[in-house]
């Protein structure tokens, strides 16, 4: 499950009962452009691949690696006991864990946010 600005966004697994390995997190893209955000939560890796950070798109795409990552967390069950720097998200799989953007647009979020599920492996 995912709150933002009075929406909730919820993502779930059919068969077999158990919530255990999915993932979802929606975001504000305007939520991760403060100084130190590129530090406290990226990789060098995901450094590299980036838009300049005070550009729109720079923070399109921060926000969007940071609502993987919190999904990844969710789907792995460690929550942001994680370090969020320590998992790199810029690929479709990780540790496991089937990664993908969904389309804000598509979900009726508003606008202005990117949204993103994780599901372990053989989650439908």
């Amino acid at each position: 499950m995912s709150r933002i600005n009075g929406w909730v966004l919820l993502a779930g697994a059919v068969g077999g009962g158990s919530l255990g390995g999915v993932g979802v997190d929606a975001e504000q893209i305007d939520r991760t452009a403060f100084p130190g955000f590129d530090a406290l939560v990226l990789t060098p890796h995901e450094l590299g691949g980036l838009a300049s950070g005070t550009t729109a798109e720079g923070h399109r795409q921060r926000a969007r690696l940071w609502a993987r990552k919190e999904a990844f967390v969710k789907a792995i069950g460690e929550g942001l006991e994680r370090d969020p720097a320590s998992c790199d998200v810029t690929g479709d799989r990780l540790e496991g864990v089937s990664l993908a953007d969904l389309d804000p647009e598509r979900l009726g979020l508003p606008s202005g946010t990117v949204a993103a599920l994780a599901t372990l492996d053989g989650r439908p």
